[in-house]
């Protein structure tokens, strides 16, 4: 089965201390964007969804960019 993203994990030094930490706060931001989205929709603020997604799609795009790279075919 193909996967959906043609993207392959770069697995950095084991003892990358600052680039897991990094990680895990991005990780931890676009989990609160989330739990911020659903109160945003919960409260009926629709207006404010594009900017909270837009938030969500910088934060992973930066954990993308540094944790997978795009194969060449």
């Amino acid at each position: 089965m193909m996967p959906l993203f043609p993207v392959q994990f770069v697995v950095g030094e084991k003892n990358d201390r600052r680039r897991t930490a990094l990680a895990k706060g991005i990780l931890k931001m676009t989990r609160n964007l989330c739990d911020v989205a659903l109160i945003v929709l919960e409260q009926g603020k629709d207006e404010l969804m594009p900017t909270v997604l837009e938030l969500m799609h910088v934060e992973t795009q930066r954990l993308i960019d540094d944790y997978c790279i795009v194969e060449k075919e």
